[in-house]
């Protein structure tokens, strides 16, 4: 395959693997992204072709649908057990072994929020619960650090700033600075119509969105197991009082119940979002520009989880071939699934029970991180709760996480 010599705007949106791939001037490449026709799926070769067919200067949100045409019609409702042998042709994947090393202090109750940032090599990931704290591994050094928070602490986002990170405690979201690890400023407070003055109210998974916007889940503690309905939020960058911005109600409740794992495609055109409650993997048409999903557009069912077999649907990842990395809770595997026919094409056999989530880093984006949740009893396995990698071959993340523009 040739290396592609196409024009692209100086977008902020366009993931950074993107821009290498196009030969985008303002980034300097480590590695060009060039995926080796073996080592792609069905999808895959479509996506390339479709790349390849862009011509010079052209907009890229401009284009059709292209990973939207890919997962193809509604296939509502398919059961991960109608393909469950564990493997697909290209995808390989190595045993999960420790990120960290093996201590105590590198247990945690309820480690969450993986995020792979390229332009510093560093992986940031959140201690939910416990000793709340968002922790940063430099990959290359092996530089472990941590940021205490003073409350619970459900997710973290980059930001177009490398210092700074967007934190997500109970009622607020909180920018915080790596040099410091102390808080700089609030970005977001949730107002009373959101629950904030009601303990059982929280923020959940939240993420950047492709064109540097945040979307935020919000959850009930206490009640989302009897089927209490949680939002989708997104941060409004109208300001509101006292200088913070406003978050808006993007999907109301009653649309998801436990809002969690999000992810998009490779042109911005759909997210992914789970609903652990109801097990369900969801698509979502999105803006173009801004990869904000569309309120008003129909959802569609990519899978659904048996939950007694499986375990339920919780963080989620997208490969270049557009494929879903589940992480299921409950259910001791990460999933992966073709979004054409919610079918699994791969598994990861955890050690654990509940792995929490999961996303793809490294310097060519072939290791996957999983975070996990500490298991109780006497059959708690003395692992869960820490932090796992996974080296993957066959395919790869496209870019990093999304960053929030400030």
């Amino acid at each position: 395959m040739s290396h592609l010599a196409l024009s692209v705007p100086a977008l902020p949106y366009l993931p950074a693997r993107v821009c290498r791939t196009f030969g985008h001037k303002q980034v300097a490449p480590r590695k060009p992204f060039t995926p080796q026709p073996a080592s792609l799926s069905a999808r895959g070769k479509v996506v390339r072709k479709a790349l390849e067919s862009v011509t010079e200067a052209t907009d890229l949100s401009s284009q059709p649908a292209l990973l939207d045409d890919m997962t193809g019609p509604a296939s509502v409702g398919v059961s991960a057990r109608d393909n469950d042998s564990g493997s697909s042709a290209g995808i390989s994947t190595s045993t999960p072994r420790l990120l960290l090393p093996d201590t105590a202090e590198n247990r945690f109750k309820l480690s969450e929020s993986p995020i792979w940032c390229e332009a510093t090599g560093r992986l940031h990931w959140v201690s939910q619960e416990g000793d709340t704290g968002v922790h940063t591994l430099h990959l290359s050094t092996g530089e472990h650090t941590s940021m205490p928070t003073p409350a619970l602490t459900p997710a973290v986002a980059l930001t177009s700033d490398t210092d700074l990170l967007a934190v997500f405690l109970e009622q607020r979201v909180v920018l915080y600075s790596l040099k410091s690890g102390k808080e700089v400023r609030v970005l977001a407070e949730v107002p009373p119509n959101l629950g904030c003055s009601q303990d059982s109210w929280r923020f959940n998974d939240s993420r950047a969105t492709p064109g540097g916007q945040i979307v935020a889940g919000r959850m009930n503690q206490e009640r989302w197991s009897e089927g209490e309905a949680g939002w989708v939020l997104l941060l409004d960058r109208a300001e509101g009082q006292q200088g913070c911005l406003n978050l808006k109600v993007l999907f109301d409740k009653g649309r998801e119940v436990l809002p969690n794992g999000v992810c998009w495609n490779l042109l911005r055109k759909t997210c992914y979002y789970n609903d652990t409650y109801t097990g369900k993997v969801h698509a979502i048409p999105c803006d173009a520009t801004t990869g904000v999903p569309d309120p008003e557009a129909p959802w569609r069912t990519v899978l659904h989880l048996d939950e007694e077999t499986e375990g339920a649907p919780d963080g989620l990842a997208i490969d270049r071939d557009g494929n879903l990395w589940v992480a299921h809770e409950q259910g001791g595997q990460v999933g992966v699934y073709d979004p054409d026919t919610g079918k699994k094409i791969h598994k990861i056999d955890m050690p654990v029970k509940r792995p929490s989530a999961c996303a793809f880093g490294g310097p060519d984006l072939t290791q996957l991180f999983i975070t996990t949740i500490q298991e109780e009893g006497d059959d708690a396995h003395p692992d869960s709760g820490k932090v796992f990698v996974v080296n993957v071959s066959g395919t790869a993340g496209y870019a990093g996480a999304h960053q929030y523009a400030l």
